[in-house]
């Protein structure tokens, strides 16, 4: 009997996600897991809530299974944090009692999250009996951070990688409440063979020039850099250098259109990586340009070749997505990312802020489109192998049935009476 099978036997769930992040307002990591997730979750039949920010007026929207709830008080606009925490515990106790949630995912609800909003989603779980899960999608820095980690009524901790899963057990969460799981790639939306045309002619570039790739925010955090985090800084220099030997490589640094409140930001960053650019005399070799969610497939079909030298990823999302689409990747040996590229096999692993390191494994690739070629096609078939959103998501509704199995709630959230 294959997963699907087994799944249809179970009960379906009502699953209620917390997320400040959210597709609606940004794009990132955690955006598009919650997107591919809640896609594949409506497909097998499951109902989804998202309560997540507005950086407008509150408003709720439904379409078939999905309803997401876009609340100001979720905003990082929002100044008051503790009477933040105090609204969301009342809009998520009521949301859980009148749709009849059956468990509730808080998604990052640790890194630079206010304590009142975490302590808000465990206690609704404590009052109505619904279990709370936390989703890990990155590493802790803080002290604050950990406590809100190990220290809560978490029924279950999950990491999306083996790195931030270590790195809960190392604080002391126990190993019974880790699981490790993946976000997921939908391979029918990012697969090879989608053709180099669409790209190339949105930025202007012939069909022989080599296109290196990269793909990441350049802004979002008031307290980091995001040029240096993701390696831009370093790429510019490492670009440099391949520039000077290889005449027909082009460097494509893709970005999402930012939200409004990052937007002068956003144009500080485009500065900078312009500058940086005319002062490595590669300004002329260089495209920033920026992409729908929907339009990343065919940008990744179109570029020759895959590299982000992050200084840490706790997965890393777009090698992935890349991966998918068939090109070589190219990244660092930090966090997640040696659990998807296997060096010298399907891309290469390098040390952060290594531009010489850097530049000689991207030359590698740029003159040898046979490497290319083999490393592309078993990309795909790991992909497909361990990160297909069907296998994660499986997995995934299999860890919220056994939290509520074990929590033995009914589906109005009430704790069943013991039998002694």
């Amino acid at each position: 009997m294959d997963d699907d099978e087994d799944l249809t036997k179970k009960e379906k769930l009502r699953i209620c996600f917390v997320s400040f992040s959210h597709s609606s307002t940004s794009t990132g990591g955690i955006e598009r897991y919650l997107d591919t997730t809640t896609n594949e979750l409506i497909k097998k039949g499951h109902s989804v809530d998202i309560v997540t920010a507005s950086y407008d007026k509150d408003k709720v929207q439904t379409i078939d299974n999905l309803t997401v709830h876009n609340l100001s008080f979720m905003s990082p606009k929002f100044r008051n944090k503790g009477l933040g925490g105090k609204k969301l515990y009342n809009y998520l106790k009521k949301l859980v009692k009148e749709k009849g949630v059956d468990i509730i995912s808080a998604e990052n609800f640790y890194r630079g999250t206010p304590p009142s909003y975490a302590f808000a989603v465990n206690l609704v779980s404590i009052e109505t009996g619904v279990p709370a899960v936390l989703r890990m999608h990155a590493h802790f820095n803080k002290e604050i951070e950990k406590a809100l980690v190990k220290d809560l009524m978490w029924s279950k901790i999950m990491a999306v990688s083996k790195s931030v899963n270590n790195a809960a057990y190392n604080v002391g969460v126990s190993v019974k409440k880790l699981s490790v799981v993946y976000p997921g790639i939908d391979t029918e939306v990012f697969r090879p063979g989608l053709g180099k045309e669409w790209l190339r002619k949105r930025i202007d570039i012939s069909d022989s020039d080599i296109l290196i790739m990269h793909a990441s925010r350049i802004t979002g955090s008031t307290t980091s850099s995001y040029l240096e985090l993701k390696g831009i800084i370093t790429l510019l220099e490492s670009f440099s250098i391949l520039a000077q030997k290889q005449k027909n490589v082009k460097l494509l640094i893709a970005t999402a259109k930012p939200p409004t409140i990052w937007q002068k930001e956003f144009d500080k960053a485009v500065k900078k990586i312009q500058d940086l650019a005319e002062i490595h005399g590669i300004g002329n070799r260089i495209i920033i340009k920026s992409f729908d969610l929907g339009e990343m497939p065919l940008a990744y079909n179109g570029a020759d070749i895959f590299v982000m030298s992050s200084q840490m990823e706790s997965f890393g999302l777009v090698y992935a997505e890349a991966m998918a689409c068939g090109i070589p990747v190219i990244g660092t040996s930090v966090g997640g990312i040696p659990e998807i590229i296997d060096d010298n096999i399907n891309g290469f692993l390098v040390s952060p802020n290594s531009a010489v390191e850097l530049e000689k494994k991207i030359e590698i690739l740029v003159k040898d489109p046979k490497k290319r070629k083999k490393m592309g096609d078993l990309n795909v078939e790991k992909i497909m192998k361990k990160f297909d959103i069907r296998k994660t998501t499986d997995r995934l509704v299999g860890i919220f049935q056994s939290c509520i199995e074990k929590n033995g709630t009914k589906k109005d959230g009430r704790k069943e009476k013991s039998s002694t």
